[in-house]
């Protein structure tokens, strides 16, 4: 079972405009320094995933395995999404908590 408090908190940083989400959103804004944080969902593409790991990790950043594509999804308004991207640290930190 999912955290409800990181549902919100995901749900309350896209509302504010502090989320971008989307596989190639998520792979530009990493290889650019302004991913501080990925959320990639447990049931992504296996391939895309691995790589995205690795791009993270070269880049110093955080990322976390949490929910579905499905679950993802459904807390910013959309049908499905294997990554996303916070990127205020203050949601953030209430997240990795």
């Amino acid at each position: 079972m999912l955290n409800d408090k990181k549902l919100r908190l995901i749900g309350l940083a896209n509302r504010a405009g502090k989320v971008r989400a989307g596989t190639f959103v998520t792979e530009k804004l990493v290889r650019e320094g302004k991913a501080p944080f990925v959320i990639l969902a447990s049931d992504g593409s296996e391939k895309q995933t691995e790589k995205l790991k690795r791009l993270i990790e070269a880049s110093n950043n955080e990322y976390m395995v949490y929910g579905t594509k499905e679950e993802l999804g459904s807390i910013l308004g959309k049908s499905e999404t294997a990554c996303l991207v916070i990127t205020d640290m203050n949601f953030i930190n209430g997240i990795k908590k």
